[in-house]
């Protein structure tokens, strides 16, 4: 489990790491509609998007080319957001990357999902305009 404390040093590390860019962002869910609704959303504001339908279709994507930003569905198919997780925190390349859970079920212990590593938590359907504000103020930072 991360502390706060954790956490902020890992933030600071992926600002201070970050190039001069198009930020991209690795989106992973098992539902068509929403990687397209993410993709509009997130290009029309910037940001350069990879989508994954799966974990491994996710894994697959990070090494070849590491993200700056990952917005992990808990719920997928051939594992879940939790791996893709502890996955990216495993790697030197994406340690320190802000990583966003979404999911369209009731999730019922947000603090747990912070606890394991989680920088935050969208429940779908996404607040876009939210979202927005919380990239900008990492990128801003």
């Amino acid at each position: 489990m991360e502390t706060d404390t954790e956490t902020d040093d890992r933030l600071a590390r992926w600002r201070a790491s970050r190039r001069e860019r198009v930020p991209r962002v690795l989106v992973v869910d098992d539902e068509d509609d929403f990687l397209e609704l993410s993709e509009l959303f997130l290009s029309s504001d910037g940001y350069g998007v990879v989508k994954a339908h799966s974990a491994a279709e996710a894994m697959s994507e990070v090494k070849r080319n590491p993200p700056d930003m990952a917005l992990l569905d808990l719920y997928i198919p051939g594992g879940d957001g939790f791996q893709i997780l502890r996955a990216l925190r495993s790697e030197p390349a994406t340690r320190d990357i802000p990583v966003f859970a979404t999911t369209g079920a009731d999730l019922e212990d947000v603090q747990g999902v912070l606890r394991v590593g989680f920088d935050g938590h969208f429940p779908k359907p996404v607040n876009w305009p939210r979202l927005r504000d919380v990239l900008r103020s990492l990128l801003r930072e």
